[in-house]
C-alpha cells in the first residue's frame, strides 16, 4: 500500500504548496486593491491584478517547497537523481532526439484538437518576465522532474509496482496536475516519454534537459510571437490536417522506434556480454 500511497501523498503535497503558494501572494493583493477601492468582481479580476513577476516566482517557490517536505519522507534518491557520472552521453542524445519527434507530433496533434487554453493570457504574460522565463523554462521542468519523475515513478519503481503501470500512471498524473484543458493530453503524453527515459537512465537529468528544451522553446515561440502566437499553424505550414496527421503519425513512429531499437541494441549487448 505504502509503494502506492506515498506517490499519492507526494502528488497531494505539490497541490497543497501550490494552493498556499496561490494564497500568500493572492490574499496581499487583495488588501491593496481593498486599500484602493478597487472592483473587485471575480477571481480573475484578483489574477489580472496580480504582478506577473511575482505569479511567475510563484511556480518555482511551490515546486522548491514540495520537494523539501516529499525528501523529508524518503521519496528522493539523492545519489542517484542528478549522476552525471551515471550517464550514456550517447545515448541520452538519441533519446532527446525520439523525444523530439515524439513532441513534434503531439503539437501537431494537438493543435487539431484545439482544446480550450485557460491561461493562455498568464503564461503570456510571465514569459515576457525575467523571473517568468526563468520559471516555466527552467526550475518548473526541473521541480516537475524531481516531484513527477523521481519521487512519483521512481519511488514505485524502487518499489516493485509494474514498470508500464508506474509509467503510465505518474504520465496521468503529471498531466492532469495542469488543470488546463490544451495541456493535459500533451503532458501525459510527455510524462510517459520522460518517464520511459527515467526508465532507462535511472535519473531525472534526460528528462530536465528535455523538459527544458521544450519549455524553454516556448517560451521563445510566446516573446517572439506574442499576440500573434494563435495565427501560427503548424498544420496549415505543412499543406492541411492530412498531411498534418500522416506528418504526426511518422513522428510517433520515429519516436517509438527510435527507443524500441537503442533499447534493444543495448539488450542483445548486455545478453552477449
Amino acid at each position: 500500500m505504502k509503494k502506492v500511497l506515498y506517490p499519492v501523498l507526494a502528488i497531494c503535497i505539490f497541490l497543497i504548496m501550490q494552493t498556499v503558494v496561490s494564497v500568500a501572494i493572492m490574499v496581499p493583493t487583495i488588501i491593496n486593491m481593498l486599500v484602493n477601492n478597487e472592483h473587485i468582481t471575480d477571481p480573475s479580476s484578483i489574477m489580472a491584478a496580480i504582478p506577473m513577476e511575482l505569479m511567475a516566482g510563484a511556480i518555482g517557490v511551490a515546486g522548491a517547497l514540495t520537494i523539501i517536505v516529499i525528501s523529508l519522507f524518503k521519496m528522493i534518491n539523492w545519489k542517484k537523481v542528478l549522476n552525471f557520472n551515471d550517464i550514456n552521453w550517447g545515448k541520452a542524445i538519441i533519446y532527446i532526439l525520439a523525444a523530439a519527434f515524439g513532441i513534434f507530433a503531439c503539437d501537431i496533434i494537438e493543435e487539431i484538437i484545439d482544446l480550450p487554453n485557460l491561461i493562455e493570457v498568464e503564461m503570456t504574460g510571465m514569459a515576457n518576465t525575467a523571473i517568468g522565463m526563468l520559471s516555466i523554462g527552467v526550475i518548473g521542468p526541473i521541480c516537475e522532474e524531481f516531484i513527477f519523475r523521481e519521487a512519483v515513478l521512481g519511488y514505485m519503481l524502487r518499489n516493485k509496482v509494474n514498470t508500464w503501470a508506474a509509467i503510465i500512471g505518474s504520465a496521468i498524473a503529471f498531466g492532469l496536475i495542469h488543470a488546463n484543458p490544451a495541456q493535459i493530453p500533451f503532458a501525459a503524453v510527455m510524462g510517459v516519454v520522460l518517464g520511459y527515459i527515467y526508465h532507462k537512465t535511472g535519473n531525472i537529468i534526460v528528462p530536465c534537459i528535455i523538459h527544458i528544451i521544450n519549455n524553454s522553446a516556448a517560451v521563445y515561440m510566446m516573446n517572439v510571437l506574442g499576440d500573434k502566437a494563435d495565427e501560427v499553424s503548424i498544420t496549415e505550414s505543412l499543406g492541411g490536417t492530412p498531411i498534418a496527421l500522416l506528418t504526426s503519425a511518422i513522428g510517433i513512429a520515429l519516436c517509438i522506434g527510435i527507443f524500441y531499437i537503442t533499447d534493444k541494441k543495448k539488450a542483445r549487448y548486455e545478453l552477449q556480454g
